[in-house]
């Protein structure tokens, strides 16, 4: 454009002038590198409030750090704003620059959702001193967020359990929930931290837990369309959480109907084993009577499945232990395991499972010894039956269990954790 060109646009133009700046693809800050200059000048010249407004709403909403003229448009802004420190219409903008550096895309939505995840008058309060509240469709909340995410997957294991959930009741709010990006990635943060064995304080986890029960469901049911874009290593930390609160209601239902003296053993060694950090999913198959005992106690909320073709009080559950598929028959069903890549392992998950699917040959719970020396081995063969609870109170078929898992998970057992 010519000098003359330039004369020629008014200030009605001029405060119209910045909704055009990323309107095209290139935007126009690329097509005519002057224009920018040329705005800030009219601005420098009639200390006008109107148009550095537009320039705020317009730079917010398509706010993107490698977008052209972001990083220049908002020193612009910057300036302005230090030049009309007493102007009232732009005091939140004023405010927000001097807190926050809002106006740097380098600075600005990193500090931003470090107050977020950080202040104590939580995160609407944060929203609201920077002007955000009413901006929560912008290019820049979408970055506040991305850094928000970030940081709380960092800092999440420091966090109290009152803080986490006044941060979930903000993230769940605002349709935050309907964007599978957004979603995918508060899922991550909230799982991620724990997928290095770490472990949540018992009252952070029951946040997490509920919050992601409630919103995104049991990850073994359905078609897991609400857990789509989250990492599978996020998915397996909750269904070692939901494998931890299976394995609790399933002795709590079975302990009701099973021989007490008897059935105490068993618990104590699945709760050791529990503890240990080995089991990673788990799945209770109920018998119709007892799947109408939970479903009174528990409502809807224990996933379950049928056990089909067993005794009216049989109970099964279904575990995964490091590389092994184990399952556990109440009453005097004996125990079974089997490599959960082998096609005859039962399948967790699943609606329905026969008797006839799980009382299959297992896998040998006795070692046998090597030739010459080479200590004790375990074979993959599948042998007709599984390992009968015989000795308990003297932890003789806890100890051989114990045993299996060990060569399998590499993880020791010690009889002080399950003869309690």
């Amino acid at each position: 454009m010519l000098d003359d060109d330039w004369q020629a646009i008014t200030r009605g133009d001029w405060s119209r002038a910045p909704w055009t700046f990323w309107l095209r693809t290139p935007p126009l800050l690329l097509l005519h590198p002057p224009l920018l200059h040329k705005f800030q000048i009219h601005l420098d010249t009639t200390g006008r409030a109107r148009p550095l407004l537009a320039l705020v709403e317009v730079w917010l909403t398509n706010f993107d750090p490698m977008r052209p003229g972001i990083r220049d448009a908002g020193l612009v802004i910057a300036t302005q704003l230090s030049q009309h420190q007493a102007d009232k219409r732009l005091a939140t903008w004023v405010a927000a620059q001097a807190d926050f550096g809002l106006f740097d895309p380098a600075r600005g939505p990193a500090e931003v959702a470090a107050a977020l995840l950080a202040d104590p008058a939580g995160p609407e309060a944060v929203l609201r001193r920077t002007g955000l509240a009413d901006r929560t469709q912008t290019g820049f909340f979408a970055a506040v967020l991305h850094a928000a995410l970030a940081g709380l997957r960092h800092r999440l294991a420091s966090f109290s359990a009152g803080r986490v959930q006044r941060l979930l009741q903000f993230f769940q709010a605002d349709a935050f929930l309907a964007m599978p990006v957004r979603r995918a990635g508060l899922a991550d943060a909230l799982l991620l931290p724990w997928a290095t064995g770490n472990s949540p304080q018992p009252e952070v986890r029951t946040v997490i837990h509920d919050f992601l029960q409630q919103h995104y469901g049991d990850p073994r049911v359905g078609d897991g369309r609400r857990w789509q874009g989250v990492a599978p290593e996020a998915i397996d930390v909750f269904r070692r959480w939901l494998a931890r609160a299976t394995l609790r209601e399933f002795f709590d239902v079975i302990a009701d109907r099973a021989d007490t003296e008897i059935w105490r053993y068993r618990q104590a060694f699945w709760t050791a084993v529990l503890d240990a950090g080995l089991i990673e999913d788990a799945w209770v198959l109920l018998s119709r009577s007892a799947q109408r005992e939970t479903h009174s106690r528990f409502g809807s909320e224990l996933a379950c499945g049928m056990a089909r073709g067993f005794t009216a009080d049989q109970s099964v559950i279904l575990m995964r232990v490091g590389p092994l598929v184990m399952a556990e028959i109440s009453h005097n069903g004996s125990l079974r395991a089997w490599h959960h890549h082998d096609s005859a392992a039962p399948r967790l998950g699943r609606a329905e499972v026969h008797r006839s699917e799980i009382v299959i040959p297992s896998l040998g719970f006795h070692p046998w010894s090597r030739p010459g020396g080479g200590g004790l081995s375990y074979s993959d063969q599948t042998v007709a039956s599984g390992l009968r609870h015989a000795g308990s109170a003297r932890g003789n078929w806890q100890t051989i269990a114990a045993n299996l898992i060990r060569y399998h998970t590499g993880v020791t057992l010690n009889s002080s954790d399950y003869m309690r």
